[in-house]
């Protein structure tokens, strides 16, 4: 059965855990079937009917004798039998019921744990072409939607346990009439399996429509300045809506098929009880006086049994109901095709020549080249800016050098060596980052500075603020350095946030640092401020400059100029002015809007 299948697959992890539980589950059902058991004795001892049909069996025959006795201490002995019996077969369900919601909540853990960890290695290609509202849906619902399945799993197998010691004690009171009875449950099972199927398929929709909704939260919440600003509150309120249309109908569906089992369940039993009481009654023709012990125990086992039979659908139509998160989980989970970056095992003690790009191409989409064929070199202690129009692939170049991406041909060498064979983590702590895309966690100036650093002194923070010309404004926050800067940062200005980027990047002391338009969206005063900490920065260090505002790399060692993913151009500033090249261009026509920007001022 498929769900014992995947059960199983989540639930050998734990096999100490799963085992005790499974014998807590047996015992319970053991000791479930034993009371009841003592049901024919019990009557048999008050009536003195039939002897018990129960004698041969090991576990209640030396009950033999009990209802030969007269008086009332037979009794009295049998109900206190029967009163322990029960009392330890719940003591039993106890501990298999707690067993149970531990395993539930440390596959959700270990579930979310594990996705987690794999979704942090994929490569940002896969994040590119994922929402993160899938993801989301993922570690948080699909993950607890799981939990449920294995809770109900579990519930499947002990529920099954006391039909099975049910089934044994019918038999064991009547072999044909069990036959007859069983052969009549077969046949109305068959229309809660169609129901089954429908709720299997039901599963998958919702899965799916959970993963939209979740989706569309996140979208509306990261984008919520955005849809103000463009006055949109009404489409995206209106897709919101029809989003949550959806999931709750197919909700509403799911859960009218789940509360469709249980009566119609239920219904057909207690029909199978009356068919039999009164096939027993007028067909068979038994006496109901002297049979009574045995007839009255045997109908009250067979209520038990379809009863928790009636459960047991209701156990898995909630199991199959939650049976599609799995495939969604999994089809995450599977890292095919997604880590396709992987690090190399060469830990380079030192940059000390250069990163040279050879004959490099990339492509973000197949058949849509953002590089083709780069030929660049980039020396130690040297200042190299990138330019170009948008698009063209400047800050493509950064990501390779980084290696968020490989190159789709062509290679990339540090020092000689390939960079896909040096470790990528020791690699990465030698590059220093500044972007005009911020993120500053929402965590404490302090922690944001600090970050991904290990044990570092309260004076080195203070010293790379400083640097960074981050200090005065943290000291005037309400905590200073323990000032919580809100999500992404939002309690501080642009300028403020890149002097936050500087001082993480001081503070981690780079040998290689990568400025991807780091003062493009700042002021003229708050960009002087931060040239200022940036120079600071770059002294003495590898530079890699990514920057539309060719007025910011004049003074480069060497700049690179790229037109549709081509090198066109490379020199110094004073050569390539000199040309009649793209470079000449782009400067002539930046000191143009210059000139005309100063004039209408005036």
């Amino acid at each position: 059965m498929e769900i014992l299948r995947v059960a199983y697959k989540y639930l050998k992890k734990y096999p100490y855990l799963t085992g005790a539980t499974l014998v807590m589950i047996a015992m319970a059902s053991l000791f479930e079937g034993a009371s009841l058991g003592m049901l024919i004795p019990l009557l048999q001892g008050m009536t003195n009917a039939v002897p018990n049909p129960l004698a041969d069996i090991p576990l209640l025959g030396h009950l033999r004798i009990l209802h030969f006795k007269e008086g009332a201490s037979s009794v009295s002995i049998i109900f206190s039998i029967v009163f322990i019996l029960i009392a330890v077969k719940n003591a039993f369900s106890y501990i298999s019921n707690v067993l149970i919601s531990k395993l539930r909540f440390a596959i959700i853990r270990d579930l979310n744990t594990g996705l987690m960890n794999k979704l942090i290695e994929y490569d940002l290609k896969y994040y590119d072409m994922t929402n993160s509202g899938h993801l989301i849906s993922a570690l948080t619902i699909e993950t607890t939607r799981m939990g449920g399945f294995i809770m109900e799993a579990l519930k499947f197998v002990a529920i099954s346990g006391r039909i099975l010691t049910y089934i044994a004690l019918l038999f064991a009171i009547s072999i044909k009439a069990s036959i007859v009875i069983f052969l009549m449950v077969a046949g109305v099972l068959l229309p809660l399996e169609m129901i089954m199927l429908r709720l299997k398929k039901l599963g998958e929709d919702v899965s799916r429509a959970i993963s939209d909704y979740n989706h569309k939260l996140t979208e509306i919440f990261s984008g919520i300045r955005v849809i103000k600003t463009f006055g949109t509150e009404n489409i995206e309120k209106r897709d919101f809506a029809s989003s949550i249309k959806k999931l709750t109908r197919l909700q509403y569906i799911s859960n009218k098929y789940i509360n469709l089992l249980i009566p119609l369940s239920e219904t057909l039993i207690f029909f199978l009880i009356v068919a039999l009481f009164l096939f027993l009654v007028n067909v068979v023709r038994i006496d109901i006086a002297s049979t009574f012990p045995v007839m009255a125990t045997y109908l009250l086992v067979l209520i038990r049994a379809l009863t928790q039979l009636n459960t047991l659908n209701g156990s898995r139509s909630d199991a199959i109901n939650n049976l599609a998160s799995f495939k969604r989980y999994e089809a995450i989970y599977d890292d095919t095709g997604k880590m396709v970056i992987k690090s190399g095992v060469f830990k380079l003690k030192e940059f000390s020549d250069s990163i040279d790009f050879k004959d490099v191409s990339f492509a973000y989409l197949e058949g849509k080249p953002v590089l083709d064929k780069v030929n660049i070199n980039i020396p130690r202690g040297k200042v190299t800016a990138i330019v170009g129009s948008s698009g063209v692939g400047k800050s493509t170049i950064v990501n390779l050098i980084l290696r968020f991406y490989d190159p789709s041909s062509g290679v990339i060498l540090v020092d000689g060596i390939n960079l896909k064979d040096l470790s990528l983590p020791e690699w990465r702590k030698k590059i220093g980052f500044v972007s005009q895309d911020i993120f500053v966690f929402n965590k404490s100036a302090r922690e944001n500075i600090c970050y991904g650093c290990v044990d570092v002194k309260n004076e080195k923070i203070i010293e790379a603020a400083k640097a960074a010309g981050a200090h005065d404004f943290i000291m005037s926050l309400p905590n200073g350095y323990d000032t919580v800067l809100g999500e992404r940062g939002i309690t501080l200005s642009g300028g403020q946030r890149q002097r936050i980027s500087i001082a993480r990047a001081i503070i981690s002391d780079p040998d290689i640092l990568i400025l991807d338009e780091a003062t493009s969206s700042l002021d003229t005063e708050t960009e002087r401020l931060i040239k200022g900490a940036i120079d600071r920065l770059t002294k003495n260090r590898t530079v890699v400059a990514i920057t539309h505002r060719l007025s910011t790399i004049m003074e480069a060692d060497n700049i690179i100029v790229l037109d549709k993913g081509v090198l066109v151009e490379s020199g110094a500033h004073k050569d390539l002015v000199k040309k009649q090249g793209l470079y000449k261009h782009l400067y002539e026509m930046q000191t143009n809007m210059k000139d005309f920007s100063r004039k209408t001022i005036e």
